[in-house]
């Protein structure tokens, strides 16, 4: 690098490069020079702002260091490392500060003062990162950094709204009510915090309706009427527990809160109008907009007013002050929302539909009114007019939990009102299926065979969703009666075989199946596959491979190619093995499988460069699977050595895979053994001193053993934390096929 930078003296990024490499060999003072002078060259390098201000921490500047971070996240706000790295030295130089304060208090007054506005300084660091946290969703992160803010400073009144904001959107109502409070003792006029306040106690008033949780807002009494019973006749819910709870003193002392707040914040909206949102104890003004003028002063009165009433369960002051607001600004949509859930809870549906209807007429997207529409259209007893709704919300947001639960609530409407209705127990069974439910949708499918019994469809259906249930007592007794209906149907006894041999080892039995299904379809080259299989477990290996071979022969896919190839290794014969996955590769060369298992081969053959170079192309195919290959890489490149020791080249790569499996001592020791062969190896150099970019896995430089060409390990990444994954199944869901009319899924051994 000091060669470059000799020739290229204004080379920024070689100058940070000669820096980190400077720094990780222990030469801080020199990492320093050289991120200083890469900053000189380009100052709006974020990488050298947060590697220099890392290592001016390590030389115990944090005042230094601090204004490298900050520098990186002016330059890139989003920059996660320089804001950890921020609040690192924040927190570390946090304690320090104390501590000098506490020991120069009485000596000086002036020392104590400056400390106190350093302790402020630094809890606005806290809660603006805070605030750049939760901007970017990470809610915990933001709740940690409030939490230091107000720890520095607890007067921070801004620290306590903002973070019992970020503990409300969590769930956590209790801490955010307590934290709001915390706020308005220490800054009583913010009309904001009041309604922040307000709309946290509102929220834990069961009062405002039982639907509150899956809904946009808090809405009225729309979803007992879906989540209940629904009547077949247009009907008034019955109130549910969580209704009847309303009336409990906890919950009529947050409505009575929410209104105090409320009213507090009408009164400062009115008394100052133009003022800032701002935290007296902060150095920081927080960004929040000037309250509106007179007209918009009044829609906010009104509406206010209307939550207010709402919140003590007085719906139709509520509906007179929402229809207000709507007449002061005719596209608040939100009042129209307001509103309907107000006529919702009166049981004025028809009223509640018509302004739901109108809201969608405005933003025919939003899926909580067409939800809300649906509710209401269900309590009238229109439950065909609902479905289309709920329909039409999970076209437009597929993973919305209201609707797709709603759903289900109106199928089962429906079959209440046509119990013997086929197609809508079939529909209401599909929604508990995609909705998780699966004991239910089992319960309708066997109340659909109950109504159509002699429909070998229906059973083999049904035994596929108890197949993938593994209740496979109840499988087998649907496939039965496939059997009884239709002897000759290969599928079922293929299932049945599948059954028998994965879950109780009745090898035997399973075989049995799997003939019998072979004399009705013998040109079935899965059923040779299966009996193969099963074979192979049994230990009968002549046998699998005849199975294996004649499934191949019908149909020469890849599958039935390993299997056989696998069976050979068992059989010890290597050759043929290598031969059978070598056909498998040609037929799937991205069988990450395959592949290794042919590397084992060679490599049990003694063939290890053959055996390096699949790992090696495994890799290039899917660099993700370095994890599963390290081991047998690493014993790859050890069985070169042990032919060559003075083989520098395989030195380096066993270093690139001890690099990246942790092994960090191991691969040093690798590199210097390459360097001691070779004293000019570049790539042992480099992986001495690695740069601190992220490197990729194979660099482009290749190096020469012998006649074959190999790519090298340069640059590793730091290896990260990926567990091994676990086995596959013996067994799994297989493709489908198709007999009898009917397509099937099936079992198939891995």
């Amino acid at each position: 690098m000091r060669e470059s930078l000799r020739l290229n003296p204004n080379d920024a990024i070689t100058h940070r490069e000669l820096a980190s490499a400077l720094y990780v060999t222990g030469d801080i003072d020199g990492g320093i020079a050289e991120y200083h002078e890469a900053l000189r060259l380009n100052p709006n390098d974020v990488d050298a702002h947060s590697y220099l201000g890392e290592a001016l921490s390590d030389k115990g500047d944090a005042d230094g260091a601090i204004a490298q971070f900050r520098e990186a996240l002016r330059l890139d706000p989003n920059n996660v490392s320089a804001q950890q790295n921020l609040a690192k030295a924040l927190a570390e130089k946090a304690p320090a500060s104390a501590s000098s304060t506490a020991s120069q208090a009485t000596s000086s007054a002036a020392a104590q003062s400056s400390s106190e506005a350093q302790r402020k300084a630094e809890a606005d660091a806290y809660h603006n990162l805070g605030l750049a946290l939760n901007a970017k969703g990470d809610w915990d992160g933001a709740i940690f950094e409030f939490r230091e803010a107000v720890r520095l400073n607890p007067n921070h009144s801004g620290a306590h709204d903002d973070l019992g904001e970020t503990l409300d959107a969590k769930g956590d109502r209790d801490g955010a009510i307590a934290e709001f409070r915390e706020a308005l003792r220490l800054n009583p006029n913010d009309a904001a915090g009041q309604q922040d306040l307000a709309k946290a106690l509102t929220e834990k008033a069961p009062t405002v309706v039982t639907a509150a949780a899956s809904s946009p807002a808090p809405s009225p009494s729309v979803a007992p009427a879906v989540a209940a019973a629904p009547p077949s006749t247009a009907s008034q819910p019955t109130p549910s527990a969580e209704t009847a709870a309303s009336s409990s003193p906890a919950a009529q002392d947050n409505a009575t809160a929410a209104v105090d707040s409320l009213a507090k914040a009408l009164a400062l909206i009115a008394a100052h109008p133009a003022e800032v949102r701002s935290d007296p104890n902060s150095d920081t003004p927080r960004a929040q907009p000037p309250y509106f003028p007179k007209a918009q002063r009044e829609y906010d009165k009104h509406s206010t007013r209307g939550e207010a009433l709402y919140a003590q369960g007085d719906m139709d002051g509520a509906i007179r002050e929402f229809r207000t607001a709507l007449r002061l600004e005719p596209r608040a949509n939100g009042m129209r929302i307001s509103i309907g859930k107000a006529l919702s809870s009166k049981g004025d549906y028809d009223g509640a539909i018509a302004e739901f209807r109108e809201a969608l007429g405005f933003a025919p997207s939003n899926v909580g009114v067409r939800n809300l529409l649906a509710d209401a259209l269900g309590a009238k007893g229109d439950w065909d007019g609902a479905i289309a709704q709920y329909r039409e919300a999970l076209r437009l947001k597929p993973d919305d939990p209201t609707a797709k639960d709603h759903l289900v609530t109106a199928y089962r409407a429906e079959v209440r009102l046509d119990p013997k209705n086929i197609a809508w127990h079939r529909t209401l069974g599909d929604a508990l299926m995609a909705n998780g439910d699966k004991n239910g949708a089992i319960a309708e499918y066997r109340e659909i065979i109950r109504l159509v019994p002699n429909n070998i469809a229906l059973h083999s259906e049904l035994a596929n969703v108890l197949l993938q249930e593994h209740d496979w007592d109840g499988a087998i007794a649907e496939l039965r009666q496939v059997l009884r209906l239709d002897p000759n149907d290969s599928v079922a006894r293929d299932n049945i075989g599948i059954v028998l041999a994965y879950d109780e080892g009745k090898w035997d039995a399973a075989i049995a199946e799997f003939r019998e299904a072979l004399r009705l379809d013998p040109m079935d080259a899965a059923l040779h596959h299966d009996l193969a299989n099963t074979l192979r477990d049994k230990g009968d290996l002549d046998g699998a491979m005849a199975e294996y071979r004649e499934a191949v022969r019908l149909d020469p896919n890849y599958a039935n190619a390993r299997w056989l190839a696998n069976t050979l290794v068992q059989k010890q014969d290597y050759d043929g093995a290598i031969a059978g996955y070598r056909e498998a590769l040609r037929l799937d060369p991205n069988d990450w499988d395959t592949r290794n298992n042919l590397a084992h081969a060679l490599l049990i053959k003694g063939d290890t460069y053959g055996a390096i170079a699949e790992y090696r192309e495994a890799l290039r195919r899917n660099p993700s699977d370095f994890v599963l290959v390290q081991s047998d890489l690493a014993t790859a490149y050890r069985a070169v050595l042990r032919l060559n020791p003075n083989d520098a080249h395989a030195h380096d790569d066993l270093a690139g895979v001890l690099y990246q499996t942790g092994a960090r001592n191991g691969a040093i020791r690798e590199y210097r053994e390459a360097l001691r062969l070779n004293p000019a190896d570049p790539i042992a150099r480099a992986g001495l001193a690695p740069p601190p970019e992220l490197p990729k896995l194979f660099g482009s430089t290749t190096a020469q053993t012998g006649n074959a060409s190999r790519g090298t390990f340069i640059n590793r990444p730091e290896p990260a934390a990926k567990p091994k994954p676990a086995p596959a199944p013996m067994w799994t869901m297989g493709t489908c096929r198709e007999a009898n009319g009917y397509v099937y899924s099936c079992l198939k051994h891995n």
